[in-house]
């Protein structure tokens, strides 16, 4: 499209580098204060979070990505859609973000993160800076990668594991006493694996509807690259849909015929879960 300007809406079919979309941050900020809101959301990649957060929550944010890339493209975007002041794009390793630097040292309201700290596996240095850039008081929201099970993964989900960047790996439990650890009261712990398996398998069943599309779109080699792992790897990883056989055919067709139809659902129905997924929201004490 070329238009004068831009909304943020233009870009929300590809903006949330995630799973579910941003529906449950939205739920969250929602629920907060109307007063104006001091946030930093660490992982921003192109910034589909930051710009709910300040457009249709009136927040200011500092939004910190480790890569470049993702920061010069929210930055594209915020321009498109004529500028967006109340966002400040920073390049940075969340491990290392100068806080009083980035204005965020013990004054913010929100901190927020989406399917990112499962990439970092210093947990402790994160979840200080975390507390350190919150007032008292302030919230902590994550929406991460879990472990449902501490059994051990069969050799096809760790191949998965290893390849969609699932790198620190913690149950339940021990993201709760984390945080805890960390001077955090966890208010919210909610499991969303289901969910996230659904999506999962919605979004495969809708490029395999575009197949032809995104061949001649995109070529050939990106595409076997890109089903190597969206269509054949993280659907082992999260296979647990919660639906029979014959309810996931119907609503998936194409996609369960190419993983194997019924023999890819008996084999992996056997399986226990292994990934999860979770929204947390916490307090600093």
């Amino acid at each position: 499209q070329n238009k004068e300007k831009y909304t943020k809406e233009d870009f929300s079919h590809f903006d949330a580098l995630h799973y579910c979309g941003h529906d449950w941050l939205k739920e969250f900020f929602a629920q907060q204060s109307k007063d104006a809101l001091k946030c930093l959301e660490v992982g921003s990649g192109i910034g589909g979070g930051s710009r709910i957060a300040a457009l249709d929550f009136g927040a200011e944010v500092v939004a910190l990505d480790y890569l470049q890339g993702y920061t010069d493209v929210h930055n594209r975007i915020n321009e498109m859609c004529g500028g967006i002041p109340s966002i400040k794009v920073e390049t940075g390793d969340a491990l290392e973000m100068d806080l009083d630097a980035l204005g965020c040292n013990g004054n913010c309201d929100i901190v927020f993160s989406i399917q990112v700290f499962y990439m970092i596996c210093d947990k402790p240095s994160l979840f200080t800076k975390l507390a350190n850039a919150l007032k008292p008081g302030g919230k902590l929201y994550i929406e991460d990668w879990v472990l449902q099970t501490e059994e051990p993964m069969t050799e096809e989900e760790e191949t998965a594991a290893k390849e969609l960047g699932f790198l620190h790996r913690l149950t339940q439990n021990k993201y709760v006493e984390l945080l805890e650890s960390f001077g955090f009261k966890v208010d919210v712990y909610e499991d969303n694996t289901t969910h996230w398996a659904r999506y999962i398998y919605s979004r495969g069943e809708g490029f395999l509807q575009k197949e032809s599309q995104m061949k001649s779109n995109f070529g050939e080699e990106w595409w076997e690259h890109w089903t190597s792992w969206a269509l054949f790897k993280v659907t082992k990883a999260y296979h647990n849909l919660e639906m029979t056989y014959e309810e996931q055919s119907q609503k998936f067709p194409l996609l369960m015929e190419r993983l194997g139809g019924r023999e890819f659902y008996d084999k992996w129905s056997g399986v226990s879960q292994k990934f999860g997924g979770n929204k947390v929201i916490a307090t600093k004490l």
